[in-house]
């Protein structure tokens, strides 16, 4: 061989080490996940969906952790008592779409692939 050595790439390919992924590329996608906050029974979620012509709300409510949500409608006064009631904590968009993300992980088997 000259200039250098070569591999074999997960689908057999050869290529070069020029052209071998970086250490910086290869664990960024095998990132250990995160520390998640410790669950707190206390800790209440709320994550608007929409509001319908109806007067309705559809949302999201999770006690602990904003991944494991149920969901429900109620009129908009009940909603707005409910989150009063139950003191919760408002997820902003960010936060709803990083638990987008995590669910996508359950969903499809690795974060952001779909079928």
């Amino acid at each position: 061989m000259t200039g250098g050595r070569s591999g074999t790439g997960a689908a057999g390919a050869r290529f070069s080490d020029a052209a071998r992924p970086t250490m910086e590329e290869s664990v960024a996608f095998h990132q250990l996940p995160q520390r998640k906050r410790e669950f707190d029974v206390a800790r209440r979620y709320v994550r608007f969906r929409e509001l319908g012509a109806d007067g309705y709300v559809r949302f999201d409510f999770a006690i602990g952790d904003p991944e494991l949500a149920v969901e429900l409608t109620l009129a908009l006064a009940d909603y707005r008592s409910f989150c009063r009631d139950c003191e919760v904590v408002y997820l902003t968009r960010d936060q709803a779409e990083a638990v987008d993300f995590e669910r996508s992980k359950w969903r499809y088997g690795a974060p952001g692939l779909q079928d």
